[in-house]
Order: structure tokens, then sequence, then C-alpha cells
């Protein structure tokens, strides 16, 4: 039978009609598209997880490397080291177990400065991003370090109150090594044996007594040639500068702690022995060791003045007073030039200021006292004293030279004594002590109360008054760029925060608050930082 048309339609009808059908369900199967985005998701982690091993191998490699060069550079600054600077650098990388050959170096050594700049640029071998073509990673490493004692400039400031001198000296013989070693440690040599550090050293009690040195290149009043301490306003503690062309007032050469006669330097408010004498300028460090081995306790304190004086030795306005004792032949010529400009290049002012307690009472003559004719007459020959009262006009001459024993006397017309002459104020000052011409002299010639001839001889700045001051000179000081430092040695609380405010405040780093056998570690640690290497970079 043969098929027609309309059954082959039939037979094949099913067939033909199913096929597109089963070809959108193929398409719609996402199974095998699944795996194949968590292969690339896996591929991403690997090499994130990759890169960080391999970033954390480099930075602690790079690590490595800038601890090696840091250590390395600090050593090859040291202005004492004496191998190439080349040589010190290869041998901390060689020691590290790094090729010193891949080290730049850019040293710059002089007589009185070194430093020492190197670079390191290296790679570090890959472990996965090598995988994708990383082999290497860079890690790279630079410093520079200097070191430079040239053009220091010091001024150390030392207390020899009386409280110094407390349980037989044992203050002031635990400072003397301390500040010996100090000297020791920061005046030393470039390395062509040249002094390029200046010290002064400012010992100071109740005044501070400049010297004749210093002060024949300042300008004093002319009161008397005793002693060459000096007065200062009030509002000059808020400048560092001290013009050597102004006038200072010479302090009084009195003694209001004693009862001698005459008087002597551990009595007068500004002590006139060489040992209390300001040590100018001075690169010569037995000289200056010297001047500290001198220092006596004895007196009031005052900061105040000390810190003024400091300050102002640091300053350039004192550059003239430099120059002169340098043509007079009296300062060394190797301190030429000082004090230098702020801000030079390669200079450092440093400001020591140590103390074992708060300011005290400071004392100055009443002006009717300071100068010119005294009441006082004496015979040169036969020393019988005589006083002159302008109620009476009369002279009370007494019976015996020695006052102490108090002997009396009569009124005459005129003095007595062949050789007799009338005494200035600072002559009477000179021979006797303010408690002995008024109890001695003034009250038993013409009565009244020796504690109130006593009293209107002088007047006191007080404590307070003083703290401030002190504050004003040190923020000045370091306001003008001078590093100041402060050392409280004993201090039991007390002038804590004169001294802690002078070297910049509350918790300054500055600030060594020390008992008294701690005072070695103050000085060294302030010397440390002075010679301390610096990473510049």
């Amino acid at each position: 039978m043969p098929i027609s048309p309309s059954h082959m339609t039939g037979k094949c009808r099913t067939p033909v009609t199913k096929l597109p059908l089963r070809s959108a369900a193929f398409l719609r199967d996402e199974a095998g598209g699944l795996l194949v985005w968590s292969l690339y998701i896996m591929v991403g982690i690997l090499m994130a997880v990759g890169l960080g091993i391999d970033t954390m191998r480099t930075e602690t490699y790079r690590t490595h490397l800038q601890n090696t060069l840091d250590r390395a550079v600090l050593a090859a600054a040291d202005l004492e080291q004496e191998l190439p600077p080349a040589d010190v650098v290869a041998d901390y990388f060689e020691r590290a177990g790094i090729p010193a050959d891949a080290v730049n170096l850019d040293p710059f050594v002089s007589d009185n400065e070194r430093v020492i700049g190197a670079t390191i640029n290296a790679n570090v071998g890959t472990v996965l991003l090598d995988i994708i073509g990383r082999p290497t990673l860079p890690a790279i490493a630079n410093g520079q370090a200097r070191e430079a004692i040239n053009d220091i400039e010091i001024s150390l400031v030392l207390d020899n109150s009386g409280s110094m001198g407390w349980s037989n000296d044992r203050r002031l013989n635990l400072l003397k090594p301390a500040a010996k070693d100090f000297v020791d440690a920061v005046m030393r040599p470039g390395p062509q044996g040249e002094m390029t550090v200046s010290m002064s050293i400012v010992p100071f009690s109740t005044q501070v007594n400049a010297g004749p040195t210093l002060a024949s290149a300042l300008s004093y009043s002319a009161e008397h040639s005793y002693s060459h301490c000096a007065e200062f306003p009030d509002n000059s503690y808020t400048s560092v500068a001290m013009d050597p062309e102004t006038e200072l007032r010479r302090g009084g050469h009195f003694d209001i702690f004693t009862w001698n006669a005459p008087v002597e330097s551990n009595g007068v408010v500004c002590p006139f022995d060489t040992s209390r004498h300001i040590l100018p300028f001075s690169q010569d460090a037995d000289a200056l060791k010297a001047q500290i081995d001198g220092m006596w306790a004895g007196g009031n304190t005052s900061i105040d003045i000390a810190a003024k004086w400091g300050a102002a030795l640091l300053d350039p306005a004192f550059r003239p007073v430099v120059d002169q004792l340098i043509l007079e032949e009296k300062i060394a010529g190797g301190v030429a030039g000082r004090p230098f400009d702020y801000g030079r290049s390669k200079t450092m002012k440093v400001l020591v200021v140590m103390s074992d307690g708060q300011n005290t009472q400071e004392f100055q003559l009443r002006n009717p006292y300071r100068s010119g004719s005294s009441p006082v007459w004496q015979d040169e020959d036969t020393k019988i004293v005589s006083y002159f009262d302008e109620d009476r006009g009369e002279y009370f001459v007494f019976d015996d030279a020695d006052l102490s024993s108090q002997p009396g006397g009569t009124w005459q017309p005129e003095p007595e004594g062949d050789a007799v002459s009338n005494l200035d104020w600072p002559e009477v000052w000179n021979k006797w002590s303010v408690a002995v011409f008024a109890r001695d002299i003034k009250a038993e010639a013409v009565g009244g109360s020796w504690n109130s001839h006593y009293d209107a001889v002088y007047r006191a700045t007080d404590a307070g008054d003083k703290n401030d001051r002190a504050s004003e000179i040190c923020a000045a000081a370091r306001d003008a760029n001078i590093l100041v430092f402060a050392i409280g040695m004993d201090t039991y609380g007390q002038g804590d925060a004169t001294l802690e405010d002078c070297a910049g405040g509350e918790k300054s780093l500055n600030f060594f608050d020390v008992s008294a056998q701690d005072i070695d570690v103050a000085f060294a640690s302030i010397a440390t930082q002075i010679n301390m290497l610096r990473l510049t970079q």
C-alpha cells in the first residue's frame, strides 16, 4: 500500500514538534557555569593571599634593612670613629647577612662634623606572585645621621647657696664630680684636636659676681670696686640680651649675715673671692674644672639673677665683650665671633640651671647707704672711730678701737686723731658688717634700737617676685632658641615649680628632679642629649 502524504505527516508530527522544546531545556541548564565562576574566585583568593604573604615577607626584610642601615650610619657618623664611613657601614651590613655592595653611601666628613647618608635598593623574591609574572618586590631603606660638636655654647649655672653646705658639704661634694664629668663629656675636641665648644660657669648664691675680667668690658656704676654684682630691674628679665654699653647698677658690697669686721667673702651679699666669679667663654676644660673645685657654700638663693647672666652670656649682644676681652688677651682667641647669631647653622646654645631649692630673698642697699660720705670717721693710725650726729652737730668719739666691746665714748666738736678721715659708705661696709655698724657704732653713739638701724640700711626682694623673674628669663631664653635644662637637687618639693617652669613647664623632659646621690645621672643625661646623634631622615 503506497504511503500517502497524509500518512507521512501523521507519523512524523510528534518528533518534529518536540525538538525545539528539548533545545530550550538544554540552554537553560546553568550547573556548569557555577563551577567556572568558582574557579575564578579561587584564583583571585590565591592571588590576594600570595600578595599578602609576599608583601609581608618584603616588609619584614625592608625593616631589617632599615634597622641595619640606621645603626650603621649612626656608628659611621660618630666623630670619634676612626674607620672610614664606608668600612663601618659595610661591616654592619655584612654582620647582618646583607650584601654591602648594595648600599649607596653619601658621606660628608669634615674636621668638626660628620653627615652620613645611605640608601639601599633591594629586591625580595616572591613565592606566589611569581606565578603571575612578578618574581620580585622592591625593599627600599634610607637614612641619614649627623654628629657635630662644633659651635656649641654652654652656660653652666651652679647653686653655691648655704644649703649646698649642709651635712658637711654633702651636696656640694656630690655636685663637684658630677659637674666636672659634665665638662669632660661636652668639652670634646674635634677629629683634628680643635676645640669648638665654649662654656661659661656662673656660680650663684644671694647674688652673682661677674668678676673683674668680665666686668672690665661692661659698664658698671662707680660706687665701689670691691665686687661686680649687678642689680637688674624687674623689666629686664623678659629679655635675654644685655647691652654692654648700658650701665649696670652695681650691687652693694655689704654683709647682712654676720658680725664680721672687716667683712669677708662668706658674709657679703656679693662674694668677692675668685671662686665666685663668673668664668666666661672658656675652652679650657682644666680651668673649668678648677673653677668647680673652688666652689664653696654660703648665702641665699637667686636663681633668677643667675639665669639672667647665663642667658646673657649666650646672646649675640655679648659679642663686643668677647672681642674686647680677646683683644686685651684676657680670654683665648678660640672663642672669636661668639656668641654666634641665633639660628646660625651648626650652632647650639645651651643653658643649664642647677639648684637645690627655691629662691630666697635678695638684698640691696637703700640709696642713702650706697655711696657718698658716711657719718663715720676713723683715724688711720689709732683706728679710733668717731660718729657725726647731724642733729647735735658733734662727734661721738669711741674710747677704744675695739668696738665689739662697746667701750662707750664722749661727744666732741671734732673727730679724734691726727690722721683721721671721713669714710664713704662703701668703705664703711668693707670694714664692718651691717649688724656691727647698727649695734656697735650707730646705736652706741646715738641710741635707739639697733635692729631699726639695721633694717634701715637695706631692702629685700622676696622669693615670689624672684620666682616670677626666673620664669620670665627662662621663657625668654627658650623663645630665643636656647636649649634650657634645669636640675633640682634634693629640693624636697621646694623650688620644683620654678625649676620645672624654667625648663619648659609641666612634665618637661628637660627638667631633672633628683636626689643628691643621683646628681651625676642628671648631668650625664644632659651631656648625652647635647652630644646625641640624631637621625635627620
